[in-house]
Protein backbone atom coordinates (compact mmCIF):
# COMPACT_ATOMS: atom_id res chain seq x y z
CA UNK A 1 0.00 0.00 0.00
CA UNK A 2 0.74 3.46 -0.28
CA UNK A 3 2.10 5.31 2.94
CA UNK A 4 2.41 3.26 6.16
CA UNK A 5 0.59 0.33 6.64
CA UNK A 6 0.54 -0.36 10.36
CA UNK A 7 -1.14 -3.75 10.06
CA UNK A 8 1.60 -4.95 8.02
CA UNK A 9 4.63 -2.97 10.27
CA UNK A 10 3.04 -4.48 13.64
CA UNK A 11 3.11 -7.91 12.17
CA UNK A 12 6.50 -7.50 10.80
CA UNK A 13 7.70 -6.75 14.33
CA UNK A 14 5.80 -9.74 15.74
CA UNK A 15 7.37 -12.35 13.57
CA UNK A 16 11.17 -10.32 14.26
CA UNK A 17 10.17 -10.58 17.94
CA UNK A 18 9.44 -14.19 17.29
CA UNK A 19 12.02 -15.31 14.85
CA UNK A 20 14.64 -13.71 17.82
CA UNK A 21 13.16 -15.46 20.65
CA UNK A 22 13.20 -18.79 18.41
CA UNK A 23 17.09 -18.14 17.64
CA UNK A 24 16.40 -18.02 13.71
CA UNK A 25 18.74 -15.60 12.61
CA UNK A 26 18.06 -16.51 9.00
CA UNK A 27 14.41 -15.20 9.33
CA UNK A 28 15.43 -12.76 11.85
CA UNK A 29 17.76 -11.01 9.14
CA UNK A 30 15.16 -11.55 6.41
CA UNK A 31 12.95 -9.16 7.67
CA UNK A 32 15.02 -7.06 9.46
CA UNK A 33 17.42 -6.18 6.10
CA UNK A 34 14.55 -6.48 3.60
CA UNK A 35 17.34 -7.19 0.95
CA UNK A 36 19.86 -4.63 1.97
CA UNK A 37 23.09 -4.87 2.89
CA UNK A 38 24.87 -4.56 6.53
CA UNK A 39 26.04 -1.04 5.27
CA UNK A 40 23.06 0.06 4.11
CA UNK A 41 21.18 -0.82 6.99
CA UNK A 42 24.21 -0.81 10.20
CA UNK A 43 21.24 -0.65 12.90
CA UNK A 44 19.49 -3.90 12.13
CA UNK A 45 23.04 -5.45 10.98
CA UNK A 46 24.58 -4.90 14.17
CA UNK A 47 21.02 -6.03 15.53
CA UNK A 48 21.69 -9.58 13.03
CA UNK A 49 25.42 -9.62 14.58
CA UNK A 50 24.06 -9.57 17.84
CA UNK A 51 21.99 -12.68 17.67
CA UNK A 52 24.45 -14.63 15.89
CA UNK A 53 26.65 -13.68 18.26
CA UNK A 54 24.58 -14.73 21.49
CA UNK A 55 23.82 -17.62 19.34
CA UNK A 56 27.34 -18.68 19.52
CA UNK A 57 28.48 -18.00 16.03
CA UNK A 58 31.09 -15.52 16.13
CA UNK A 59 32.50 -16.10 12.71
CA UNK A 60 28.75 -15.62 11.12
CA UNK A 61 28.53 -12.56 13.76
CA UNK A 62 31.47 -10.97 11.93
CA UNK A 63 30.35 -11.01 8.77
CA UNK A 64 27.27 -9.10 9.37
CA UNK A 65 28.97 -5.97 10.95
CA UNK A 66 28.83 -2.98 8.78
CA UNK A 67 31.87 -1.84 7.54
CA UNK A 68 31.78 2.26 7.57
CA UNK A 69 31.55 4.08 10.90
CA UNK A 70 29.19 6.73 12.06
CA UNK A 71 29.20 9.10 15.09
CA UNK A 72 25.58 7.84 16.24
CA UNK A 73 26.29 4.01 16.42
CA UNK A 74 30.40 3.89 16.35
CA UNK A 75 30.67 2.88 20.52
CA UNK A 76 27.86 0.16 19.76
CA UNK A 77 29.86 -1.35 16.88
CA UNK A 78 32.68 -1.04 18.03
CA UNK A 79 32.12 -2.74 21.26
CA UNK A 80 29.95 -5.74 19.48
CA UNK A 81 33.26 -6.54 17.63
CA UNK A 82 35.14 -6.87 20.95
CA UNK A 83 33.05 -9.68 21.73
CA UNK A 84 33.26 -11.22 18.83
CA UNK A 85 37.29 -11.33 18.66
CA UNK A 86 36.69 -12.22 22.26
CA UNK A 87 34.61 -15.25 21.54
CA UNK A 88 37.20 -16.14 18.86
CA UNK A 89 39.83 -16.07 21.02
CA UNK A 90 41.92 -13.13 18.41
CA UNK A 91 43.78 -10.63 21.47
CA UNK A 92 45.22 -8.48 19.12
CA UNK A 93 42.13 -7.20 17.82
CA UNK A 94 40.47 -7.19 20.94
CA UNK A 95 43.49 -5.12 22.34
CA UNK A 96 43.17 -2.88 19.17
CA UNK A 97 40.24 -1.87 19.25
CA UNK A 98 39.63 -1.18 23.01
CA UNK A 99 42.78 1.49 22.65
CA UNK A 100 40.51 2.50 19.65
CA UNK A 101 37.86 3.27 22.29
CA UNK A 102 40.21 5.02 23.99
CA UNK A 103 41.15 7.19 21.92
CA UNK A 104 37.41 7.80 20.46
CA UNK A 105 36.40 8.51 24.06
CA UNK A 106 39.23 8.78 26.82
CA UNK A 107 38.44 7.72 30.82
CA UNK A 108 39.60 5.79 33.20
CA UNK A 109 37.00 3.00 32.06
CA UNK A 110 38.44 2.63 28.68
CA UNK A 111 42.31 3.07 29.88
CA UNK A 112 41.24 0.38 32.55
CA UNK A 113 40.21 -2.30 29.72
CA UNK A 114 43.18 -1.48 27.96
CA UNK A 115 45.75 -1.56 30.40
CA UNK A 116 44.36 -4.88 31.62
CA UNK A 117 46.45 -6.59 28.51
CA UNK A 118 49.63 -6.28 29.92
CA UNK A 119 51.63 -7.33 32.77
CA UNK A 120 51.77 -5.23 36.37
CA UNK A 121 55.77 -4.72 35.30
CA UNK A 122 54.74 -2.95 31.95
CA UNK A 123 51.49 -0.35 33.74
CA UNK A 124 53.53 2.63 34.49
CA UNK A 125 54.91 2.40 30.60
CA UNK A 126 51.78 1.65 28.95
CA UNK A 127 49.73 4.18 30.96
CA UNK A 128 52.61 6.71 29.54
CA UNK A 129 51.29 6.14 26.14
CA UNK A 130 47.32 6.81 26.70
CA UNK A 131 48.76 10.15 28.63
CA UNK A 132 50.67 10.57 25.51
CA UNK A 133 47.52 10.15 23.13
CA UNK A 134 45.78 12.26 25.54
CA UNK A 135 48.38 15.47 25.48
CA UNK A 136 48.34 15.19 21.69
CA UNK A 137 45.01 14.86 20.81
CA UNK A 138 42.25 17.45 20.37
CA UNK A 139 40.61 16.75 23.20
CA UNK A 140 38.66 19.48 26.01
CA UNK A 141 39.59 19.87 29.16
CA UNK A 142 37.14 18.47 31.06
CA UNK A 143 38.58 15.32 29.26
CA UNK A 144 41.71 15.55 30.09
CA UNK A 145 41.66 16.71 33.51
CA UNK A 146 39.81 14.21 34.81
CA UNK A 147 41.86 11.30 33.68
CA UNK A 148 44.62 13.27 34.84
CA UNK A 149 42.38 13.62 38.60
CA UNK A 150 41.50 9.74 38.15
CA UNK A 151 45.00 9.03 37.99
CA UNK A 152 45.87 11.35 40.71
CA UNK A 153 48.32 13.26 38.94
CA UNK A 154 46.30 16.55 40.48
CA UNK A 155 49.30 18.77 39.63
CA UNK A 156 49.18 18.06 36.01
CA UNK A 157 45.00 18.43 36.04
CA UNK A 158 45.26 21.79 37.99
CA UNK A 159 47.76 22.95 34.93
CA UNK A 160 45.49 22.19 32.33
CA UNK A 161 42.53 23.80 33.96
CA UNK A 162 44.55 26.91 34.51
CA UNK A 163 45.88 26.79 31.28
CA UNK A 164 42.27 26.65 29.41
CA UNK A 165 40.69 28.97 32.15
CA UNK A 166 38.29 30.86 29.98
CA UNK A 167 36.77 27.57 28.82
CA UNK A 168 36.60 26.51 32.15
CA UNK A 169 34.44 29.19 33.03
CA UNK A 170 32.33 28.45 30.23
CA UNK A 171 31.35 24.89 31.24
CA UNK A 172 28.32 23.97 33.44
CA UNK A 173 28.90 24.68 37.31
CA UNK A 174 28.20 20.65 38.17
CA UNK A 175 31.22 20.01 36.19
CA UNK A 176 33.48 23.02 37.73
CA UNK A 177 32.41 22.11 41.11
CA UNK A 178 33.10 18.45 40.39
CA UNK A 179 36.32 18.72 39.60
CA UNK A 180 36.93 21.48 42.25
CA UNK A 181 36.79 19.05 44.99
CA UNK A 182 39.53 17.16 44.12
CA UNK A 183 41.98 19.87 43.87
CA UNK A 184 40.86 21.76 46.24
CA UNK A 185 43.41 21.20 49.05
CA UNK A 186 46.46 21.02 47.26
CA UNK A 187 45.77 23.31 44.31
CA UNK A 188 43.62 26.00 45.21
CA UNK A 189 44.31 28.68 42.83
CA UNK A 190 42.93 25.97 39.97
CA UNK A 191 39.93 25.07 42.46
CA UNK A 192 38.91 29.10 42.71
CA UNK A 193 39.02 28.86 38.91
CA UNK A 194 36.55 26.18 38.99
CA UNK A 195 34.17 27.41 42.16
CA UNK A 196 34.33 31.19 39.87
CA UNK A 197 32.65 29.70 37.01
CA UNK A 198 30.17 27.70 39.29
CA UNK A 199 28.91 30.85 41.31
CA UNK A 200 28.90 32.77 37.88
CA UNK A 201 27.01 30.27 36.13
CA UNK A 202 24.56 29.91 39.16
CA UNK A 203 23.97 33.20 39.73
CA UNK A 204 23.26 33.62 36.06
CA UNK A 205 20.30 31.19 36.05
CA UNK A 206 19.36 33.09 38.64
CA UNK A 207 17.14 30.35 40.95
CA UNK A 208 16.83 32.22 44.08
CA UNK A 209 16.66 28.66 45.59
CA UNK A 210 20.39 28.13 44.27
CA UNK A 211 22.03 31.42 45.91
CA UNK A 212 22.72 29.30 49.00
CA UNK A 213 24.82 27.06 46.99
CA UNK A 214 26.66 29.91 45.12
CA UNK A 215 27.11 30.97 48.80
CA UNK A 216 28.84 27.79 49.65
CA UNK A 217 31.33 27.97 46.79
CA UNK A 218 32.31 31.39 47.63
CA UNK A 219 32.97 29.92 51.46
CA UNK A 220 35.25 27.50 49.71
CA UNK A 221 37.05 29.80 47.65
CA UNK A 222 37.62 32.33 50.89
CA UNK A 223 39.73 29.33 52.29
CA UNK A 224 41.23 28.72 49.45
CA UNK A 225 42.64 32.83 49.04
CA UNK A 226 44.41 32.30 52.19
CA UNK A 227 46.70 29.48 50.89
CA UNK A 228 47.39 31.24 47.61
CA UNK A 229 49.93 33.56 47.51
CA UNK A 230 50.30 34.32 43.55
CA UNK A 231 47.67 35.06 41.97
CA UNK A 232 49.42 36.29 38.98
CA UNK A 233 48.03 36.17 35.81
CA UNK A 234 44.48 35.72 37.48
CA UNK A 235 42.22 38.55 39.04
CA UNK A 236 42.47 37.67 42.70
CA UNK A 237 39.79 36.92 45.00
CA UNK A 238 38.93 40.13 46.47
CA UNK A 239 38.80 41.64 42.73
CA UNK A 240 36.59 39.17 41.62
CA UNK A 241 34.57 39.44 44.17
CA UNK A 242 33.98 43.05 44.36
CA UNK A 243 33.25 42.78 40.70
CA UNK A 244 30.39 39.56 41.26
CA UNK A 245 28.71 41.95 43.88
CA UNK A 246 28.51 45.07 41.84
CA UNK A 247 26.79 43.03 38.77
CA UNK A 248 24.54 41.26 40.48
CA UNK A 249 23.89 43.95 43.32
CA UNK A 250 19.99 43.98 42.63
CA UNK A 251 19.88 40.10 43.74
CA UNK A 252 18.82 40.56 47.25
CA UNK A 253 18.21 37.38 48.41
CA UNK A 254 21.88 36.62 47.27
CA UNK A 255 23.20 39.40 48.92
CA UNK A 256 21.15 38.74 52.15
CA UNK A 257 22.60 35.20 52.18
CA UNK A 258 26.80 36.43 51.46
CA UNK A 259 25.69 38.98 54.91
CA UNK A 260 23.98 36.16 56.85
CA UNK A 261 27.27 33.79 56.28
CA UNK A 262 29.30 36.97 57.43
CA UNK A 263 30.73 37.68 53.86
CA UNK A 264 31.15 41.10 53.15
CA UNK A 265 32.61 43.03 50.40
Amino acid sequence: KEGHDYQYLSHKVQLQQLAQAAGNVELFATLAMEGATPNERPQCALDVATLYLDLGQAKRALDWMPSQANRHWRHQSTELRIRIYTALGDHDKVQGLQLQQFKYSPSAISAKRWLENFPEEEQDLRRAELLSLLNQGEYNWQTKARLYIDWQNYATAAEIIECNASDVAQSDYYTQSEIAKALINDHPRAATLLLRGAVEQTLAEARTKNYTIAVNYIKKMITCDERIDDWTPFTTHHDWFQDILQTHARKSSFIGKLKAAGIHG
